[in-house]
């Protein structure tokens, strides 16, 4: 393994420790202050194998009688490298950004075929459980079975959702 694979996952492990140890501490705070730690996190490590590396170079300089001229000149160590490793983060981020992509899509489509109630929200013959679809224009979906709900559900349900709404984590 290269040594630059071994930083990248001891610099993950203290990232995501870190935001662990945030979490715990705010363990009393609200579920929103929590997930915003974690998004954080979680964005700081998507950054983490292009952030520049810091390169030491260790060199004895012999001493002389007289006065020593130093000229520092980049040397092949520091020189950019595209390595695979960065493509294969690339292509992973390619990959979740389709993936979020094509849920949206799916979401859109959830949304359109969606009949609207007076309560503002909408009821889905597609959906078995309740989502918020929409980046621009979130709508609470609910399965259409949630029309005999007991009003308390309703209530807790339609309120769970749109906490998703006020914090934008659709």
């Amino acid at each position: 393994m290269s040594e630059r694979v071994l930083t990248l996952a001891l610099q993950s492990t203290v990232l995501l420790a870190s935001a662990w140890i945030i979490v715990m501490l705010l363990r009393r705070e609200s579920a929103a202050m929590r997930h915003h730690v974690w998004t954080l996190g979680l964005g700081l490590l998507l950054v983490l194998p292009f952030w520049p590396e810091s390169r030491v170079i260790v060199t004895q300089i012999p001493v002389a009688a007289e006065v020593t001229r130093i000229v520092v000149r980049p040397d092949d160590a520091a020189r950019v490298e595209v390595d695979w490793l960065k493509w294969l983060w690339i292509a992973g981020v390619a990959l979740l950004a389709g993936r979020e992509l094509l849920s949206q899509v799916r979401g859109e489509w959830l949304r359109r075929r969606a009949r609207s109630t007076e309560a503002g929200y909408s009821l889905s013959e597609d959906l078995a459980v309740p989502a918020v679809c929409g980046l621009w224009q979130p709508t609470v979906l609910l399965p259409v079975e949630a029309a005999k709900w007991a009003t308390e559900r309703l209530d807790a349900v339609l309120a769970h959702e749109r906490m998703h709404v006020m914090r934008a984590d659709l």
